[in-house]
C-alpha cells in the first residue's frame, strides 16, 4: 500500500474571505499533501494568511504549510467586484514568504484603469475605487501591470 502524501495529489481549499480561511486553511493543514495551496476565489474580502505555517516570512513550505496561492474575481451573471488592495495584499503575503502566487483572472468586473469608459462603472466602496464591467475576456488578468504565473515547483 501506498503511503501519504501520494507525490502526485495536490490539495487545496476555496477562501473567498477571511471567514471562510479561518473554517478551511487548518482541515488543510492537518491533511498530507505534497503540495497544499488556497485557491482565493472569488476573492470577496480581505483574506490574511500568514498566521499559517508557510506564510510568516522564512519562505519554508516543504510540507507544513500553505505551498501555493490562486486569486481570482469573480464571473458570470451578478458577479460582485473584488477590490484591487484584496489581491495586493495575497500577492504581498506570498511575495514575502516565497509562496508562489498565481493571479487567474479580474473576473467581469475591472479597476477602472483597465477598462475602456464607455463602460457600466460602478465605485466600491463609494469613494474610492471605481470598477468597470467589461467581462472576464476584456478585464484580463494582469495585476500592477504583469501576469502572475507562479507555480509551485
Amino acid at each position: 500500500m501506498r503511503r501519504w502524501p501520494l507525490s502526485n495529489v495536490w490539495l487545496g481549499v476555496s477562501a473567498e474571505d477571511q471567514r471562510r480561511a479561518d473554517e478551511r486553511v487548518p482541515h488543510l493543514l492537518a491533511t498530507p499533501a505534497v503540495v497544499r495551496f488556497v485557491s482565493a476565489e472569488p476573492l470577496l474580502g480581505p483574506v490574511g494568511l500568514t498566521r499559517w505555517s508557510g506564510l510568516e516570512g522564512d519562505g519554508d513550505t516543504m510540507g507544513f504549510g500553505l505551498d501555493w496561492v490562486i486569486v481570482g474575481g469573480e464571473s458570470g451573471p451578478g458577479a460582485r467586484p473584488m477590490h484591487p488592495d484584496w489581491a495586493r495584499s495575497l500577492r504581498d503575503q506570498c511575495t514575502a514568504a516565497g509562496v508562489p502566487f498565481f493571479f487567474k483572472q479580474w473576473g467581469a468586473w475591472a479597476p477602472d484603469e483597465i477598462g475602456p469608459e464607455d463602460i457600466r462603472s460602478v465605485e466600491f466602496p463609494p469613494g474610492h475605487v471605481e470598477y468597470l464591467h467589461v467581462g472576464k475576456r476584456a478585464a484580463g488578468r494582469k495585476l500592477d501591470g504583469r501576469n502572475w504565473d507562479e507555480v509551485p515547483a
